[in-house]
């Protein structure tokens, strides 16, 4: 069981990393990006970084009416036996970008199945040479335990530089396999042909092996990060400010994160909280994760492994002690594994159906507002209101310019209805269509 889960989530792992960090970088690209700062949609940039002239207007696909009815479209044709004849994306602004997530995800089935047949082979290959779960499962941790300590400061150190990983990385994985190799010399036979299965697998062979490459992965990245340049406070609170900038443009985190960080106007790309913010917001719960991740680092490594080793050989008593201690760990951890995401889930779906009310209630009273402003226009322009009623017209009217006292003028250009008046005051429809 434990070897089917683990193999599981290695494929969507290596999945993951082919179609995100090497398809959409580096082969097929939505839009090739300068930098992360830039929205995917429009390319201007956002928040800090934006200007007067060159700042994205973009908005979330939430408060889209036309992605909505993409949306309807598209779950209406799922139950379709014709489902090649799936209804384009109508959206403007979204459509291109959500035909692009719909091919990527194509693409990730594709190289979730493949990676998943290349398993096969390469399980056949260990099994003819006789090679155990537990040898390889020990085994992997020399190579790749070099790489622990640089992922893990990627996350919350600020000098770390991308040489300092990668040499971090592979010499501390060199630096593993040298002490693995040295370890196992010592063993009756050394490593020759017909002892080094045997005496690589050895429990101190092992641990030499993968205490160097912990050890070693640390001590390189750390010195070769501190050797490398300083960057002062600017450089490093950009560094920061990058991670921020990672985003799906059709979902922001802003809105996610809305009521934690009190966002107004969230649904909007370019509003940004500050970095101070964010870290007052999640200050409690980035306490949490580090008094959590040390408490049980320090249990698993530190006391529980101590605890065996002072009691020895257990009595029968002892021994009824440890299997109810065991089945305390299972039962608080199946609590986590399997209840804890259900409630999760159930509360993110109450949630989403109060948000979900709230548009459509706000979607029935901007529907009002446009009617009841349409009705100067029917008086005066009785053959303008074919155009108007069309679904184009739709697509390519701004709500946000109607007002209360005056109603702009309209004229017909290229079968497309525009303002004369261009209104700059807070719009009075909160459900902006795409179109600009």
């Amino acid at each position: 069981m434990a070897v089917v889960s683990t193999g599981s989530a290695e494929v969507i792992a290596v999945t993951s990393i082919l179609v995100y960090d090497v398809y959409q970088v580096y082969l097929k690209p939505f839009r090739p990006m300068k930098d992360c700062n830039a929205c995917l949609l429009c390319g201007r940039h956002r928040g800090r970084m934006a200007t007067p002239l060159d700042k994205c207007i973009c908005q979330s696909m939430a408060m889209c009416t036309v992605c909505h009815g993409d949306t309807r479209r598209h779950k209406e044709v799922e139950h379709d036996i014709q489902h090649i004849l799936k209804a384009d994306y109508q959206c403007r602004q979204h459509g291109a970008f959500r035909k692009y997530q719909a091919h990527v995800l194509e693409i990730k089935s594709w190289c979730l199945l493949w990676s998943t047949l290349s398993i096969i082979p390469l399980t056949l290959i260990l099994n003819a040479i006789q090679i155990s779960l537990g040898w390889l499962y020990l085994f992997m941790g020399v190579l790749i335990g070099s790489a622990v300590v640089p992922i893990v400061l990627c996350m919350c150190w600020s000098p770390l530089t991308g040489n300092a990983m990668i040499i971090g990385s592979t010499g501390g994985s060199f630096i593993g396999i040298l002490a693995w190799l040295a370890a196992s010399s010592t063993h009756p036979g050394g490593i020759r042909a017909s002892t080094f299965m045997k005496n690589s697998g050895e429990v101190y062979s092992m641990l030499c092996g993968n205490l160097a490459a912990i050890l070693s992965g640390a001590f390189l990245t750390t010195i070769v990060s501190l050797c490398a340049a300083q960057k002062n406070q600017k450089e490093k609170s950009e560094v920061w400010e990058g991670t921020r900038d990672i985003d799906n443009p059709l979902t922001p985190w802003t809105e996610m994160y809305a009521r934690e960080l009190d966002i107004k106007a969230s649904n909007s790309l370019d509003n940004r909280p500050k970095l101070e913010k964010v870290s007052r917001a999640f200050r409690g719960a980035k306490i949490i994760a580090w008094v959590g991740a040390g408490t049980s680092t320090s249990v698993l490594v530190v006391v529980w492994p101590a605890c065996l080793c002072l009691i020895g050989v257990m009595s029968q008593r002892q021994f009824n002690s440890w299997i109810n201690l065991a089945l305390s760990w299972i039962i608080c951890a199946a609590f986590f594994i399997i209840i804890s995401p259900v409630v999760h889930e159930y509360f993110g779906i109450r949630k989403a159906k109060e948000l979900s009310t709230k548009v459509s209630m706000k979607k029935d009273i901007g529907l009002a507002l446009t009617q009841s402003a349409a009705q100067p226009i029917r008086k005066q322009h009785p053959k303008m209101m074919p155009v108007l009623s069309s679904p184009m017209s739709k697509a390519t009217i701004r709500e946000d310019v109607v007002s209360a006292t005056s109603v702009p003028e309209v004229t017909r250009e290229d079968s497309k209805i525009t303002t004369i008046n261009e209104f700059h005051q807070e719009p009075l429809i909160p459900e902006r269509l795409c179109d600009p």
